[in-house]
C-alpha cells in the first residue's frame, strides 16, 4: 500500500489504480450493470482490484466473437447465402434479423448473465440425470 505525507502523518492512498480505458459495445455495458446489481462481491473485488474495465472488456470481446461465429454458423445452417440475399432481399433481412436475435438472446444467457444461471443449469443436470437413473432401476426391476 502506498502513503502520502501530510504533514507530519502518513495517509493511505485509497484511491483504486488508474484503469485503462477500453471501448465498450452493449455487451459489456449490460454485462457491468449485471454484476453492479447482482453480484456486487464481484463488481466490488474487480473495482478495487483495478480490473473492473478490463474484465467488462474482456466479456464484450468474447460475446462480439461468439456472435459473429454463431450468426455464420445458423445462417449456413438454414441456407441463408447470397444467393437469397440477390433473389429476395426482403426475405433474407427478416431471416438475418431473425438469426441476429436468436444469437442476442443466446449470448445474454451463456455469457453475460452466466454467473447465476450456471448453479441453476447443474441443478437441473443433477435433477434430470437422477430422474433417468431412477427409472432405469425401475425398469430394469420390473417396477414400471
Amino acid at each position: 500500500m502506498d502513503y502520502t505525507l501530510c504533514g507530519d502523518y502518513r495517509l493511505p492512498n485509497l484511491l483504486p489504480t488508474q484503469e485503462e480505458e477500453y471501448d465498450i459495445g452493449i455487451y459489456s455495458k449490460r454485462y457491468f450493470r449485471y454484476i453492479k446489481e447482482h453480484d456486487k462481491i464481484l463488481f466490488i473485488n474487480l473495482l478495487t482490484a483495478g480490473k473492473l474495465n478490463e474484465h467488462v472488456a474482456e466479456v464484450d470481446t468474447r460475446a462480439q466473437t461468439m456472435e459473429s461465429m454463431l450468426v455464420k454458423q445458423i445462417a449456413e445452417q438454414e441456407g441463408i447465402n447470397e444467393t437469397l440475399k440477390e433473389e429476395d432481399q426482403i426475405e433474407w433481412v427478416k431471416r438475418m434479423n431473425s438469426i441476429r436475435s436468436r444469437v442476442k438472446e443466446i449470448i445474454w444467457n451463456e455469457i453475460v448473465y452466466q454467473q447465476k444461471s450456471i448453479g441453476k443449469f447443474f441443478t437441473d443436470a443433477f435433477y434430470h440425470l437422477s430422474l433417468c437413473i431412477l427409472f432405469t432401476n425401475a425398469a430394469s426391476s420390473n417396477l414400471l
